[in-house]
């Protein structure tokens, strides 16, 4: 115990008890200054590894957390092992890199696939240029085909325009002619002319009344007055 374990073995347990008493399962018991764990009680919270002051207990080939049983377990001698027993170190294997853990053919897959979207990318592309390209020719295309139109229509414009000319200027060579006539004329002939017009007017204003007269009379005959 103490300092003859010591003087055996730096890491040796000395049957301090600390790691009994920090234990919450009771799964450490000290016979013959030495601590036993008993697996069948140990939960791994490894508060034992915390507390030895040697170092005796190694953080290594703990078991598997379990439930807290609801029920205590009697303790068997034969089920106890030595805290002091000489744990066997896992292997620890170096992590590997992130291009050898993908698998070959999920590479070659992944490589696959790059290029067909690669060659897609380029296809879209191409194809994208050549719409571009058919658009700016309608585009041409339309501007020629409104120019023409314009043209067209200022043509028609200039048609119209020279047609109302023509037409005021023959209105006014109407009038010119008329008055050209009436100042030629006679004023005897204008006075004949102004005196049978005017019976003539009166003549057709009384036919006018007279039908206008017998329309009324038909139409109250019509209703029955």
């Amino acid at each position: 115990k103490g300092g003859v374990a010591r003087k055996a073995c730096s890491a040796a347990c000395i049957g301090c008890g600390k790691c009994q008493k920090v234990c919450p399962f009771g799964a450490i018991k000290i016979e013959n200054n030495l601590a036993y764990i008993d697996f069948e009680l140990c939960r791994s919270c490894r508060k034992c590894v915390n507390e030895c002051p040697t170092g005796a207990i190694h953080d290594v080939n703990f078991p598997t957390p379990a439930p807290v049983a609801t029920k205590p377990v009697t303790v068997k001698p034969e089920t106890l092992k030595v805290a002091t027993e000489k744990p066997v170190e896992p292997k620890i294997e170096e992590p590997k890199s992130e291009a050898t853990i993908i698998p070959t053919p999920i590479k070659e897959i992944i490589e696959e696939v790059k290029e067909e979207v690669v060659e897609i990318v380029e296809e879209v592309k191409e194809e994208v240029v050549e719409i571009i390209e058919e658009i700016k020719e309608e585009i041409v295309e339309v501007k020629e085909e409104i120019k023409e139109v314009k043209e067209d229509v200022e043509e028609i414009i200039e048609d119209v325009k020279e047609k109302i000319e023509d037409i005021k200027d023959e209105k006014e060579e109407k009038e010119d002619k008329k008055l050209e006539d009436f100042n030629n004329t006679p004023v005897s002939e204008l006075i004949d002319e102004s005196l049978r017009v005017k019976p003539r007017e009166k003549k057709e204003k009384k036919e006018q009344k007279q039908t206008k007269k017998t329309n009324s009379n038909d139409n109250m005959q019509s209703l029955g007055f």
